[in-house]
């Protein structure tokens, strides 16, 4: 997802908040089989090929779940609650 990949997965643990059905990719049952896989392909190919799509994704990505940017924002918020500064 971070390189504009958009993803094909199981609804499972930690997946589906990382996802989201048709946010970063297509979500499918906790179990899926591999026609589960290979339908979600072929109903989506066109949302998959779309580059601004991709784009789109690629820079939510860096907002939402950029470990870089996480760690900075979150050290800034530990300073400010433990010394009131940033």
């Amino acid at each position: 997802m971070r390189s504009g990949i958009l993803v094909i997965a199981p609804s499972v643990v930690g997946i589906a908040e990382g996802i989201g059905n048709r946010g970063n990719g297509i979500l499918l049952s906790s179990n899926p089989l591999p026609q589960d896989f290979a339908n979600a392909i072929y109903d989506n190919i066109e949302f998959f090929k779309n580059k601004n799509t991709r784009i789109d994704r690629k820079e939510k990505w860096e907002t939402m779940y950029s470990a870089h940017k996480n760690h900075h924002e979150f050290v800034n918020m530990l300073r400010n609650e433990i010394y009131g500064i940033l």
